[in-house]
């Protein structure tokens, strides 16, 4: 896991738009194209042995952390089938790991942000503290909950959440427009989703990213307290093992008020005249 500050030569204001960002190198983009593809039709696993199940239990019931709970948010057009594996890792970590039980995220509808708040609701314990984790679209939705209702929220962590940028000139921005023309969906306002929530607030970003340009995922002061870089294409944050290894320490570092632990603190940059590529 390599920890960095936002590029001062790379950084575009929240506010600003990027109309010189190029779609990543074709490879890359093929890439993430495929992947998204094979989560949208999972490919078959193999069968899961009693055996395997009990030794889990185990292991979880042996380091079981409390304090800590989890609520995992997937991203657009995902389900909590895409965040198994990370959810796996954490409760093997000693942790309670919960998905968001709302179905496939298909963007942020009039009432989603009341059905989220049943969920944590539910998932509420006065002598616990909920952390969220967003990926991608569910990062943003993650940070828009910790702002209506941050006593219920101890933390939020987000992986590939293009927070930190207007990215309405990107093929990502088209294609959720495109995906959601029949449905009545909120349109996202850059300046509102880059308000940071008032709890800590950490980025996972990888320059490897084939959808989502890294300014608008890593963030600046003050729009975020911190951000982790990874090594991970957009579609497999949730299941990159050192992605998840950087989750989990993350989580460690919430769970003992030492964040600084784990990143680093941004600090803020002069406002740059023109945007940048990422």
């Amino acid at each position: 896991m390599r920890i960095v500050s936002p590029d001062m030569n790379t950084r575009v204001a929240h506010h600003l738009s990027i109309p010189n960002w190029d779609i990543r190198p074709t490879a890359q983009f093929l890439r993430e194209l495929a992947l998204f593809f094979v989560g949208v039709i999972p490919l078959p696993h193999r069968p899961v042995r009693l055996s395997d199940v009990r030794r889990r239990w185990r292991e979880r019931r042996g380091t079981s952390k409390r304090g800590v709970r989890l609520l995992l948010l997937p991203g657009f057009l995902a389900t909590d089938h895409s965040m198994r594996r990370l959810r796996f890792h954490l409760r093997r970590a000693g942790y309670r790991a919960h998905g968001w039980g709302l179905g496939r995220n298909e963007g942020v509808g009039p009432d989603l942000m009341e059905r989220v708040d049943r969920r944590v609701r539910a998932l509420s314990r006065s002598d616990e503290r909920l952390v969220l984790i967003g990926w991608s679209l569910g990062g943003l939705i993650a940070r828009e909950y910790a702002k209506q209702a941050p006593d219920r929220v101890a933390a939020v962590i987000t992986m590939g959440s293009p927070f930190g940028a207007d990215i309405r000139t990107t093929f990502i921005w088209r294609f959720y427009n495109w995906m959601t023309r029949n449905r009545e969906v909120r349109p996202f306002e850059p300046e509102q989703l880059a308000e940071k929530p008032p709890v800590p607030t950490i980025a996972l970003w990888s320059p490897c990213d084939g959808l989502i340009p890294s300014v608008a995922a890593r963030g600046e002061s003050p729009h975020v307290d911190g951000c982790i870089r990874v090594q991970c294409a957009h579609m497999t944050y949730p299941t990159d093992r050192t992605t998840i290894d950087a989750v989990v320490d993350t989580v460690d570092a919430i769970a003992e008020g030492a964040l600084h632990r784990v990143v680093d603190t941004v600090e803020p940059e002069p406002q740059i005249e023109a945007p940048l590529a990422a």
